[in-house]
């Protein structure tokens, strides 16, 4: 046992006091003369036993008063015995996510945070180990430093956009710290804890210190969400920016100022009214050129700023470019499709010998009615597969069926079991796929159900993910797409577009379908991205090298991020480097394939809810060391872990008890005793 103020055990020698009372009666005694002692008949006698065991007792708790007052003061403590003379570890994580920069009357919680961890360092100084943690989870963040270095990184910290979940913070601080096996590791936690980012701790025999920084932001107006409404986009078309806003049920404004700017031009400004927490509304705009167009829509609120924009980017191709393969069948059908309102350019080829830049600049490949397959075709549809684009396999009415099989096997969807003469009508139309969605409506599409007199019949033993698109009332499939993650669809139609057998081209439900086909490879490129390390962007290139690289390059930012391409496809892990929201450019080292990236903050932090203390000591009852409450001393409490298990709360308490126990004995303790001593 150790003492923090060993000078207060000198006030043992008191105890003498009630040991000479107890041993020496300077009481003074009057004699009182009776005439008739029957008068004593009235007074309850009390026995010498009794009255020895009240002595007794009343001795007793005045010398255990006294002795625990004196440990209270002297405040002992236990070492534990496996410490020996290693210097103690300690693991501070200070919160830096968004919220933290909210300020608590005229200082920031990150600051407040700062200051809490430098405090906890120079109680230790170079007595101790150090790691400094916060939601970035660097690399330098995982190392122990000493105190010098300790000071440098935390008055390095800054506000970041990563957050983080409780228990993923905590894993990450004990994990980190089991490689140097010490024994006497303390793990500081100094956050306003959002109620999003609390869950159950699942390390159990931690040291845990939560410090938590009061937060008295309650009110906050923030963008959601946005997105682009529509499925494809082209020059001269009225285009609709989706947004929803969120408020908090405290905010109590009537209305919000909203903007639309596009390519750094203002295009729309509205107030919108509030009438729940929660708002959609949609924001137009005319599409005057092609390229990239930088969307911002953003909203004002001075509670919290970093929510109040939200980014999107796409691509406005001036003509989307449709790639037609075929043998010597008529492509009268198709070309009058693909061309309404003169949207798309039509490359014809009625060989294979398609030119390499092709691929690149392709939107669609359609194999049109090819009476014999081979492994070029193979190589055609593989190609657009890896770029991420579609291609289109219209069968012809004489196909060669051991040939396709071939290509159909190294493909790995269904093979052709037979073709049927049968006149067939279509049953079905999945308008829940992409393809088919607002196509036509309902009735429009019960009224033009195409029928096939000549059509193949599939084996159903595809190993690709398959979902049928057109099905015949005998429940074989018209159309049915297969897909694979991160590659381009195909689509096989199993009946001939010569209308001596089908009647589908002429119907209200060809030209819709071929359009959207026509512009659904620029459907691949998302429009936004959420900043968070596990966020991976993907654009298609028009050349694929593995030996080329992209840059990441923004405001003050420029990064190789983590990269692979597969094919004709481009995919990159955003990293922490990443800080700001906004538009980033992605472009490779020649510079030909150039991509506008739009990143976000998540918007986790924009709802403002808290744990209390008492929700926090409820929450993490079995995990937690302390909680410090906002009348806590930090020193105190740091004297305390550095010292080891202190008892001196213990202590007053049992000297709280022991005075209690002499105030009932002299006032209740004669008729407790005698009736314990009739018993």
């Amino acid at each position: 046992m150790n003492f923090v103020h060993p000078l207060f055990l000198l006030g043992l020698f008191f105890l003498i006091i009630p040991i000479v009372v107890h041993f020496f009666n300077f009481r003074k005694y009057q004699k009182i003369f009776f005439t008739n002692t029957k008068l004593l008949k009235s007074i309850v006698s009390e026995t010498k036993k009794v009255s020895e065991l009240k002595k007794r007792l009343l001795f007793l708790s005045r010398l255990l008063a006294f002795f625990f007052i004196v440990m209270a003061f002297a405040q002992p403590y236990f070492r534990e015995k496996s410490i020996g003379q290693e210097n103690p570890i300690i693991s501070i994580y200070i919160d830096n996510s968004e919220s933290m920069g909210l300020f608590d009357r005229d200082q920031r919680l990150l600051d407040i945070a700062k200051q809490k961890a430098t405090e906890i360092v120079n109680d230790f100084k170079e007595k101790a180990q150090y790691q400094i943690i916060t939601n970035n989870f660097g690399s330098s963040e995982l190392q122990m430093v000493r105190y010098s270095e300790a000071i440098s990184l935390i008055q390095g910290v800054k506000l970041s956009p990563n957050s983080k979940m409780l228990d993923e913070v905590f894993s990450k601080q004990v994990q980190s710290t089991q490689l140097f096996s010490n024994n006497r590791t303390t793990f500081y936690a100094i956050s306003d804890f959002q109620k999003y980012q609390c869950q159950a701790v699942s390390q159990k025999d931690a040291r845990f210190v939560f410090i938590p920084l009061k937060n008295n932001a309650n009110k906050n107006q923030y963008i959601d969400s946005a997105w682009i409404d529509a499925p494809f986009v082209k020059i001269n078309q009225d285009v609709g920016v989706i947004i929803r806003i969120k408020k908090q049920k405290e905010e109590e404004s009537k209305e919000v100022i909203c903007r639309l700017e596009v390519n750094g031009k203002l295009k729309q400004s509205r107030r919108l009214q509030w009438t729940s927490n929660s708002l959609t509304d949609t924001l137009y705009y005319k599409i005057s050129e092609s390229n990239w167009n930088r969307v911002k829509v953003s909203i004002s609120d001075e509670n919290m700023l970093f929510d109040n924009d939200y980014y999107l980017s796409f691509l406005v191709q001036e003509k989307p470019i449709v790639t037609i393969v075929s043998d010597f069948a008529s492509t009268q059908y198709l070309e009058s499709a693909l061309k309404t309102e003169d949207h798309f350019i039509v490359h014809k080829y009625q060989s294979i010998a398609i030119p390499e830049e092709e691929f690149k600049l392709s939107n669609l490949l359609i194999l049109n009615q090819i009476q014999s397959f081979n492994a070029n075709y193979l190589s055609l549809i593989q190609k657009m597969q890896s770029s991420g684009k579609p291609t289109i396999l219209f069968m012809p009415s004489n196909a060669s069926i051991e040939s396709y099989n071939k290509v159909f096997e190294k493909l790995g969807v269904d093979q052709i079991v037979a073709c049927s003469n049968q006149k067939m009508f279509v049953k079905d139309v999945n308008i829940q796929e992409d393809l088919m969605r607002d196509v036509l409506n309902t009735n429009a599409i019960e009224q033009s159900m195409p029928y096939s007199e000549r059509y193949y019949e599939l084996n159903g033993k595809s190993k690709l993910a398959k979902e049928p698109i057109i099905t015949f009332r005998n429940g074989m499939p018209l159309m049915m797409k297969y897909s694979k993650p991160n590659e381009g669809p195909l689509y096989v139609f199993t009946s001939s577009l010569d209308i001596q057998y089908s009647d589908f081209v002429q119907k209200a439900l060809f030209a819709p379908m071929m359009f959207k086909l026509g512009n659904s490879a620029t459907q691949l490129m998302k429009s936004s991205y959420i900043m968070d390390p596990n966020t991976t962007i993907s654009y298609p290139v028009k050349q694929s090298n593995k030996d080329d690289f992209f840059e990441l390059k923004g405001p003050q930012v420029s990064i190789i991020p983590p990269q692979k391409q597969v094919g004709f496809m481009i995919y990159c892990n955003l990293n922490e480097v990443i800080a700001q929201s906004g538009f980033y450019q992605l472009v490779n080292k020649a510079k030909t394939n150039s991509f506008e990236v739009a990143l976000n903050y998540n918007r986790k932090e924009s709802t403002l809810e808290f744990l209390s203390v008492e929700e926090l000591e409820n929450l993490y009852r079995d995990q937690i060391m302390s909680i410090l409450k906002p009348d806590t001393s930090l020193a105190q409490t740091n004297k305390e872990l550095a010292n080891g298990f202190s008892i001196w709360k213990t202590a007053l308490w049992c000297a709280l008890f022991f005075i209690m126990m002499e105030v009932v004995l002299l006032i209740f303790g004669d008729q407790i005793l005698s009736k314990l001593d009739r018993k």
